[in-house]
């Protein structure tokens, strides 16, 4: 498994700060947060999505190498019209075509008890899955689906349901991240929030590729975003 960390946005670093070395829990908070993922210990390689500035390779090079030696880093020169475009821009760099995906926004700790990137768990049918929460906040992405969990719409920052995103998806291959973002390239008015495409409306648009994405509720008690 792969783990893809979309850190670009122009919002990560602001007025000498960053935002993932804030202290949470008493660690760094992106440390803390990807340290308490349950497949932690399956990933093969993390790969880091950065805007190409000084603070982000003084970021990458001196602290976050130093928490994941085999971790990787895709610097991007210009900012990029949001998250989808950078992981689609770091997949399309990599070798590993067949590895499983995880695409992690680090923003919102949660624990989950059983979790579907379990080989033994994931239905071969379902090729993406989204990790939601309960909520009614304006501040997430919202998943309609139907009564199995299969999603059948998503939107960014529109309360169409209580099933609200943590910001954490799984693929079961970046090929099936790739179809979606294609889809959702040639439809971009569809999918678009204020010109920048996020990853949540990615996963409405497997309804229209034939692929399979379903949520799956994380603890609710265990949810926090620690920047609320």
């Amino acid at each position: 498994m792969i783990v893809v960390v979309p850190l670009a946005g122009p919002d990560y670093f602001q007025n000498g700060d960053t935002k993932g070395l804030k202290p949470f829990n008493g660690q760094p908070y992106l440390k803390y947060i990807l340290d308490s993922r349950p497949w932690r210990n399956t990933v093969s390689k993390y790969y880091f999505v950065l805007h190409d500035e000084p603070l982000a390779r003084d970021f990458y090079f001196n602290f976050i190498k130093s928490w994941y030696p085999r971790s990787e880093a895709i610097f991007i020169p210009e900012y990029l019209p949001g998250a989808a475009y950078s992981v689609y821009h770091a997949l399309t760099s990599l070798d590993e075509d067949r590895s499983s995906l995880i695409v992690d926004l680090a923003d919102i700790y949660f624990m989950t008890s059983s979790y579907s990137v379990d080989i033994q768990l994931t239905p071969k049918s379902v090729d993406s899955v989204a990790y939601a929460f309960k909520s009614t906040s304006s501040n997430y992405s919202y998943f309609v689906t139907d009564s199995s969990g299969r999603i059948l719409d998503a939107t960014e920052k529109s309360v169409v349901s209580n099933n609200a995103s943590t910001g954490v998806y799984y693929f079961k291959h970046k090929d099936v991240f790739i179809s979606l973002f294609r889809e959702a390239r040639l439809n971009e008015s569809r999918y678009l929030y204020n010109q920048l495409l996020y990853i949540s409306p990615l996963l409405s648009a497997s309804c229209v590729t034939n692929n399979t994405s379903i949520i799956e509720l994380v603890d609710q008690e265990s949810v926090v975003d620690p920047r609320l």
